[in-house]
């Protein structure tokens, strides 16, 4: 089959469909450190994290309603903790989760244990 010619095909931009979720500037990527890490330094919602945890050992991310500085990871109270097992990736949607001062992370070895977990990746998505 030959063709000759191909008809004209006209896109248009259209700006209702794009939403504050798909700016760039709100989200981050962090690879877990031995240390708390804040995500965001003031009030906001997540609306998703992407996890990776690149160990051959369970990875506890505990989410603070804290800035780093802040968080004690044995006596404060996480908002969330995610467990994501060895060597697996996980997409979370958190719908909204709010936090009223920032937004921080420790990744641990065990449920609100003080030892690090490091080789974990975080992406977190969230709205200002």
């Amino acid at each position: 089959v030959a063709v000759s010619s191909l008809p004209a095909i006209t896109l248009s931009k259209t700006t209702s469909s794009i939403t504050t979720y798909e700016n760039a500037s709100l989200i981050v990527s962090f690879d877990s450190d031995n240390t708390v890490r804040n995500i965001k330094t003031s009030a906001g919602s997540l609306q998703s994290l992407s996890l990776v945890n690149d160990n051959n050992a369970i990875g506890f991310i505990s989410l603070y309603n804290l800035l780093a500085v802040d968080v004690n990871v044995v006596t404060s109270i996480p908002l969330a903790v995610i467990v994501v097992q060895k060597n697996q990736a996980i997409q979370l949607v958190t719908h909204n989760l709010a936090f009223s001062t920032a937004l921080s992370f420790f990744t641990a070895t065990t449920y609100g244990g003080p030892t690090p977990l490091t080789n974990v990746y975080v992406s977190a998505l969230y709205d200002s």
